[in-house]
């Protein structure tokens, strides 16, 4: 088989570009790989973002397997189409009677990112009725799927490590960068919030879990580390973040300075909310160089194994949650080290690159060579 591979791949930053990069390494040792070009089989890498629009073309257009990111389409969709062929698009997935509430939500889309109607609309119908099969990263993402294609063929595989093993830095190297590159004092207890800065990162409610630890005596500082993903939402959160003292901000970094920013944090707080059904290539990095990290529990995750993850509560108890728990953390070194030792058993045991890209190429040969429509 000659697998035709469409994905966007670095330098764009974008956590599937990584992905699909390790994938595309894995993938490789099992057959020839053609990049941006078709093959026997097509593989689509498809996300929630405009960075996939033409791959999600060619997937309508050549179908073949999907590896989908995100099970909501919905701002992909939005942001690409007409408002005419977007109606459409809402009235093909949920009938004609929900005509109203499209144009509705076409007038509204200014606040598609953080109003949770966009989220509970995937829009998903067209793709998965067109696609040879489906790959989804979550139960929750594949029954997403059946619900806008009851006979879609869908595999769940586990977010694959995008870390290579010894990858993390040593305890000196850590100490010696939290210390010269971040500022740190020895006893700082630092929060981390990573990648790309939009409403769903929930930073306001991450603000007021930092001041509730201050306020119980934990010198905690907060680390955010990552470009705005739009100028709306900059002008909104960046004054906040300027203005406080125990706030340390990094924008977009390299590979390796990513890494070391990663590795510094005491916990990696990675909320979203509303979710998309997706699993996070940040969370599963934190998990395996063995950051304790903290999410919301709405998003689902992808099978981690209760203790790998702390799950945040979401809605109006998600600051209060949020403070309780990191400061159950910041004060039990003990109970951090669970929650990582656990999270790297899980990449060890589940997230293979390996092992997870052999699996995967044999069920698209399976499916190349008799298909099922």
């Amino acid at each position: 088989m000659n697998l035709g591979y469409f994905a966007p791949l670095p330098p764009l930053a974008s956590g599937v570009a990584d992905y699909a990069a390790t994938m595309l390494r894995g993938l490789s040792w099992c057959g020839a790989v053609l990049k941006n070009q078709p093959g026997d089989c097509n593989l689509y890498h498809i996300g929630n973002n405009r960075l996939h629009a033409e791959i999600y073309t060619r997937a309508i257009a050549e179908p073949g397997v999907v590896l989908l990111h995100d099970a909501v389409l919905h701002h992909l969709l939005i942001g690409c189409f007409e408002e005419a062929r977007y109606i459409a698009e809402f009235t093909y997935n949920y009938g004609v009677w929900a005509e109203d509430l499209a144009r509705d939500l076409w007038r509204s889309r200014a606040r598609a990112m953080s109003e949770p109607r966009y989220f509970r609309y995937p829009l998903l119908r067209r793709l998965a009725e067109r696609s040879l099969a489906l790959v989804v990263h979550s139960e929750e993402a594949a029954r997403a799927v059946f619900v806008h294609a009851p006979s879609a063929r869908v595999r769940v595989i586990p977010h694959l490590d995008l870390e290579e093993p010894g990858a993390a830095p040593s305890p000196a190297a850590r100490e010696r960068f939290r210390r010269e590159s971040l500022g740190l004092r020895g006893a700082d207890f630092l929060l981390g919030v990573y990648g790309h800065l939009r409403e769903t990162k929930r930073i306001g409610s991450v603000l007021a879990a930092l001041d509730a630890l201050r306020e119980n005596g934990v010198p905690a500082k907060l680390l955010v580390a990552g470009a705005y993903a739009s100028e709306d939402y900059a002008r909104t959160i960046r004054p906040r973040l300027e203005t406080h003292t125990a706030v340390i901000l990094r924008g977009a970094s390299t590979e390796d300075e990513f890494r070391l920013l990663l590795s510094a944090a005491d916990v990696c707080v990675n909320l979203k909310y509303p979710g998309a059904g997706e699993s996070s290539g940040i969370a599963v990095r934190a998990m395996a160089l063995g950051v304790p990290l903290v999410v919301s529990e709405s998003t689902g995750g992808d099978g981690c194994p209760p203790g790998a993850v702390v799950p945040i509560r979401t809605g109006p108890a998600e600051a209060a949650s949020l403070a309780e728990s990191l400061l159950w953390l910041a004060r039990d070194a003990s109970a951090r080290n669970a929650v990582a030792h656990a999270a790297r058993e899980d990449c060890l045991a589940r997230r293979d690159p390996d092992r997870i890209c052999e699996e995967l190429w044999r069920w698209m040969e399976a499916i190349q060579s008799v298909p099922i429509r």
